[in-house]
């Protein structure tokens, strides 16, 4: 069986942000790609936000490799879906202020003080230009809730 090319493009991005190699990691984007954490609402605009944002997140957690759930993808779209364990270091409250809606309203607490565990479930809506660029991308996470 053959990979979509939309998760072709999406594997690329998420093994560069997982290297930490911001470059190749927007270089999987279109440079108007509009990037919404639908919990939130926070919306993201263009590569040099998403960029921003993927630094902060990857730097508020010591993070284990995502269980892949599902992904499913065609030419044009696709959607994947994992598990993100970690734990969080003494980054994660910028990390939690970057997720906050731009209302101004205090920020969602979606990950957990310095030195304690976290588990996401994550999902990502996305969908590619022309070009087979990620032109649109819509996140949806959840924090496990304390106890279960």
């Amino acid at each position: 069986m053959t990979e979509s090319v939309a998760l072709a493009s999406w594997f690329t991005l998420t093994g560069a942000t997982e290297r930490r190699d911001w470059d190749a990691a927007v270089a999987c984007l279109a440079p108007d790609c509009e990037w919404t954490l639908v919990p939130t609402g926070l919306r993201l605009s263009g590569t040099d936000a998403i960029r921003n944002f993927m630094r902060a997140g990857m730097a508020a957690g010591e993070r284990a490799p995502p269980e892949i759930k599902a992904a499913f993808g065609t030419d044009t779209a696709g959607v994947f879906e994992y598990v993100s364990r970690g734990v969080a270091t003494s980054t994660a409250g910028d990390f939690a202020t970057s997720l906050s809606a731009p209302s101004g309203d205090q920020p969602a607490p979606v990950e957990p003080t310095a030195g304690g565990g976290y588990e996401f479930h994550v999902c990502f809506v996305f969908r590619l230009n022309g070009e087979g660029l990620i032109a649109e991308v819509r996140e949806y996470f959840a924090a496990r809730p304390s106890g279960a």
